[in-house]
């Protein structure tokens, strides 16, 4: 489901002071960097990553790309830098355990 307005507002406020944490370089969209993404994601829910590509056309793309993969929603896009934000998914309890 897409963010609201005010929840990209409140999201856009929160990543103001981060650094990026994923760097996308002439490799492009490897398994690995979109790896690395997913775990980000998964320990801080809102990330930004740098795209190293002068190419308007190609960040776009892989933009789109990233979103999809990681199944997160974009918060802000400015120049080489992407912001997104996917809600943690809970832990499941480790089967067999002792109560």
């Amino acid at each position: 489901m897409p963010l609201s307005r005010d929840e990209i507002k409140r999201l856009r406020g929160e990543a103001h002071s981060l650094a990026p944490v994923v760097r996308v370089g002439g490799g492009g969209l490897t398994d690995a960097v979109v790896r690395a993404m997913d775990d980000a994601l998964e320990a801080h829910e809102l990330i930004k990553i740098r795209m190293l590509s002068d190419d308007r056309e190609q960040r776009s793309a892989w933009i789109g790309e990233v979103l999809k993969r990681t199944r997160s929603e974009k918060v802000h896009a400015i120049g080489k830098t992407l912001t997104m934000w996917r809600k943690r998914q809970p832990k499941k309890a480790k089967e067999g355990r002792a109560h």
